[in-house]
């Protein structure tokens, strides 16, 4: 049995006004075609739906019961053009967001309350990463955007800036250089280091930062920006890390500005947004939005301005 959207619907207005005269006017239809139509469906269905006369329209038992269903149907089936179209503007479904621990700590908690007050019904997804690991979790798929520190574009991928921001040297409460008001490259010279493991790109800026000025890292550990901080704190070491790392409020230490040898500020890191090259998807694009707008207001802009002054 094969019924037509069409053809419920054209039953459901001549059952409200029980006259093939009125019901086709309200359908912009002729009336044989609508007669036709009917007839069709009573056809698939099997069975006599109207009972007709020269003066008057009834609706047989089974077009009572089927009149029933069909207003079921057609109320579900606007339900279910609602929520595709929600779904095609962003606004419902889910969107599953990958992040770098280095790249998200002071946006992405804006990011997530600007997109539950947007876009409420929409459910969010988050999962912690390596950059690396997340362009290869887009490319399979296993996620829908990533924001994350620069890498190697694969194939299918798209990356977007969102903004940069400045190097601070990261140094325990009462380390010798916490009392700079500026930390230069080459006071980095033969202190314990401790270096990023898995941010490949940010391990490449620092030691091009510092390589530039002819300092060689003392590196004795390596790990994320947690541990980073921990160890920082605890006196392993000292290291060079995004501006955002303040928010995370680390007891027992102090952050400085990274400058070069000549004194200036040394170069800005940057903060991305990755997602499929080819795969439409407006939640991604709203994400992209808002990221956006939420570095603004944070003070990241993808030039490397920054609100609280850049160093230098």
């Amino acid at each position: 049995m094969k019924l037509e959207f069409k053809q419920i619907r054209a039953f459901l207005v001549v059952a409200e006004e029980l006259h093939f005269g009125r019901a086709a006017r309200r359908l912009h239809i002729s009336q044989p075609p609508l007669t036709q139509i009917i007839q069709k469906l009573e056809a698939s269905v099997g069975v006599s739906l109207l009972q007709r006369t020269t003066r008057q329209v009834r609706l047989t038992p089974a077009g009572q019961a089927f009149q029933e269903h069909a207003r079921a149907a057609f109320k579900h089936m606007d339900h279910a053009v609602f929520a595709a179209r929600r779904a095609a503007e962003g606004e419902i479904g889910m969107l599953r967001i990958g992040f770098a621990a280095s790249a998200a700590y002071n946006l992405l908690p804006g990011i997530m309350s600007v997109f539950r007050e947007r876009y409420p019904d929409l459910r969010l997804h988050l999962e912690e990463q390596a950059s690396p690991e997340l362009l290869y979790r887009l490319v399979s798929e296993r996620i829908d955007v990533a924001l994350l520190r620069p890498e190697t574009v694969p194939v299918g991928v798209r990356m977007t800036a969102v903004g940069e921001e400045p190097l601070y040297v990261a140094v325990a409460s009462h380390h010798p250089l916490s009392g700079e008001q500026r930390i230069g490259t080459r006071q980095l010279q033969g202190m314990p280091f401790i270096g990023f493991s898995q941010s490949r790109y940010l391990d490449r800026l620092i030691r091009q930062i510092v390589g530039q000025d002819g300092v060689m890292l003392n590196i004795v550990q390596e790990s994320e920006l947690p541990t980073i901080l921990t160890l920082v704190a605890a006196r392993v070491g000292i290291a060079i890390v995004p501006a955002s790392a303040r928010d995370m409020r680390t007891a027992g230490m102090v952050y400085r500005p990274l400058v070069t040898g000549s004194g200036r500020a040394a170069p800005c890191a940057s903060l991305m947004v990755a997602y499929p090259d080819e795969y439409a998807n407006a939640a991604v694009d709203n994400f992209v939005e808002i990221a956006q707008q939420v570095a603004g207001a944070v003070g990241m802009s993808a030039s490397g301005a920054w609100a609280g002054g850049v160093p230098g």
